[in-house]
């Protein structure tokens, strides 16, 4: 399954910021899954890696029709002896082949990055993978080298990306992470040729969980928490689409805990995921998209199951030809024995957790309702596009509204500016005292996002127990050190020594002296040294010679020693 059998040239091609490799994997009968080609050919995984590609690369049960699907996973490599996770974006064709054992060509295109920019991955995906079928394996090649003429990416910047013939037009969000809440730049009724892409589009809300619209908040709570959620759906394409965007329904937050829009039963990690958690260790947060009945039973201790996405039987006007082909995921969906089992349980929530935020009817109201489509038909897009921006800045106000009280907590654990001084030490951070705020949101007037007091400081207190907290406190916490460390710098930088001195005891002197020097270390110790960092060491050095006077002066014993060496 794992085996390479075709490679290509030896020659060395220039690593890409943009994406690690393109992958070309084909289902054999006798063998299985297999990784028929790569580019550039020096990419290697470990047998373990190469498999799990493999497995996510192909549906887990497909219909007996021709389709292309186009999904996204997740995957666990090792780089430079350090785990890391690669996104990739998936488009698996099937169409019949009678010189085929099976009757069917299964094969599927995989464009692996460290990145989760999904818009823009999957917009690329559709101009790349069906020249490719038509192309081969040169085809990559060509298309590599366009992307690697693209700009850096750069967080916060827009650029126009050239690929084979089209250009798409792509803001950088500022997350790594598919929060998909950054904004982008846009434009009604563009052509193939001069493509938008907008990161707030990439995941469609109102799409994915129309069945479900009024659990959203539900669901926006369960993730907030950090509750382990599995999501059921026929196709990759669903169940990858939903998990991305419960992983981003919590935006500006960012999600702290494993999320794999595809798994399969046959991934490494299978067997530590689906392992019931010991009485001495808390639950993981984890999010995992499935297509397998298996996980009802292998997963049936989570308290958590979302099974999304209606299966449709493939209208009379498809066809078998390859120009009528339709992407799952972005058009219709075909019928499988899988849909079936889930179309059994109904699309909806199994959960007996016991929520605190209700449903809004307002913003239920705002959504423009959609007219029945027949034949296949795809629903207007600018109404669905419309839906999704109203849910998506609900939830982003919802969860910006719900941050507001930790934000202002963390402001008050904070020194004062103005008490920063080279007279004292080094500024600190107060700790995080979660009693002590779950009593400030109590004795607050104020509602943040529920009516009943009670409710919003149990939510709260649910929140911080989750991984969710720690990871935002954490990184509150690394970027106040830095702004205090560049605040004590200052102090330092801008004191007047003969001020300092001025009326103070040799211990304080001493004690100021010694701070200085190990300021001087710190300065020093910037490699590369930056001609920032060597004007802070020139002032310090200036600071330590004008103390050197008032300092106590060096013992004989010490001075001899001095003398002698």
């Amino acid at each position: 399954m794992n085996q390479l059998t075709e490679t290509t040239s030896t020659s060395v091609v220039p690593s890409n910021p943009w994406l690690t490799c393109f992958c070309v994997v084909k289902f054999d009968i006798e063998i299985g899954q297999t990784l028929e080609y790569t580019f550039p050919g020096d990419i290697t995984f470990s047998e373990a890696e190469t498999g799990n590609v493999c497995f996510l690369s192909f549906p887990d049960s497909n219909s007996n029709v021709n389709e292309d699907t186009l999904y996204s996973f997740r995957t666990k490599v090792t780089k430079d002896n350090e785990e890391v996770f690669l996104y990739g974006y998936v488009f698996f064709r099937q169409e019949k082949d009678e010189h085929l054992a099976r009757g069917y060509l299964q094969k599927s295109l995989v464009l692996l990055t460290q990145h989760p920019y999904q818009a823009l991955y999957k917009k690329l995906m559709t101009v790349v993978g069906p020249v490719f079928f038509e192309c081969g394996n040169p085809l990559l090649e060509a298309a590599y080298q366009n992307v690697l003429q693209w700009h850096v990416p750069t967080p916060g910047f827009t650029f126009d990306l050239p690929i084979l013939g089209s250009t798409l037009t792509f803001h950088v969000p500022h997350s790594s992470l598919p929060n998909m809440i950054d904004p982008s730049t846009g434009a009604i009724g563009l052509t193939p040729r001069d493509q938008v892409v907008s990161n707030l589009q990439a995941v469609n809300l109102f799409t994915v969980f129309k069945p479900v619209l009024s659990k959203l908040w539900l669901l926006w709570e369960l993730v907030l928490i950090g509750e382990s959620i599995l999501v059921v759906s026929p196709t990759p394409s669903q169940c990858s689409d939903a998990v991305l965007g419960l992983v981003s329904l919590i935006s500006p937050l960012q999600y702290k805990g494993d999320f794999r829009p595809y798994f399969t039963i046959h991934d490494s990690d299978f067997k530590e995921y689906t392992a019931p958690p010991s009485s001495s260790s808390s639950p993981p947060t984890l999010m995992l998209g499935v297509t397998n009945p298996f996980f009802f039973k292998a997963l049936s201790h989570w308290s958590h199951v979302l099974t999304i996405g209606e299966s449709k039987k493939p209208s009379s006007s498809s066809s078998s030809s390859s120009s009528s082909k339709k992407i799952s995921g972005l058009n219709m969906v075909k019928r499988d024995a899988l849909s079936q089992h889930v179309g059994d349980y109904k699309e909806g929530i199994s959960s007996q957790y016991k929520h605190l935020t209700q449903a809004d009817p307002k913003i239920l109201k705002q959504l423009i309702p959609q007219p029945t489509m027949g034949g296949g038909q795809q629903a207007p897009a600018v109404p669905i596009a419309v839906n999704n921006e109203i849910l998506r800045r609900h939830f982003l106000r919802l969860t910006q509204s719900f941050l507001v009280p930790l934000e202002r907590y963390f402001t008050s654990l904070l020194p004062l500016p103005r008490s920063i001084s080279i007279l004292k030490r080094p500024p600190r951070l107060k700790p995080f005292n979660k009693s002590e705020f779950l009593d400030i949101i109590a004795a607050l007037d104020h509602r943040y996002i529920i009516d009943s007091k009670t409710k919003e400081v149990e939510l709260y207190r649910r929140f911080l127990s989750g991984a969710h907290f720690l990871g935002w406190f954490e990184e509150r916490k690394a970027a106040a050190v830095v702004q205090l460390q560049i605040l004590y710098r200052k102090a330092i930088f801008e004191a007047d020594m003969s001020s300092v001195t001025k009326g103070r005891t040799q211990v304080e002197l001493v004690d100021i002296y010694m701070r200085l020097r190990e300021q001087l270390i710190v300065e020093e110790s910037v490699s590369p040294l930056t001609p920032d960092n060597e004007s802070h060491a020139s002032k310090i050095r200036s600071h330590l010679h004008a103390l050197k006077p008032f300092l106590p002066a060096p013992s004989s014993s010490s001075s001899t020693s001095t003398s002698t060496s």
